[in-house]
């Protein structure tokens, strides 16, 4: 369900940012041997990044 920005603070229901460290995409994994590689490291920082940029306003961050 998709709400308007302005319906936010109405809802009974914080939006929050979850990001699961688990669910690796197979290119990433077979490609950079998962989590041990730094540039499979340095993708995830990047991908937590732009999702903070795009929806932190939007969810109590902290």
């Amino acid at each position: 369900m998709k709400l308007p920005d302005g319906a936010i603070p109405y809802i009974l229901l914080e939006p929050l940012i979850t990001i699961q460290h688990d669910e690796m995409p197979v290119y990433l994994a077979e490609h950079y041997d998962g989590w041990s590689s730094r540039h499979v490291i340095d993708c995830y920082v990047k991908y937590a990044k732009v999702l903070f940029e795009r929806f932190g306003k939007k969810c109590n961050t902290g």
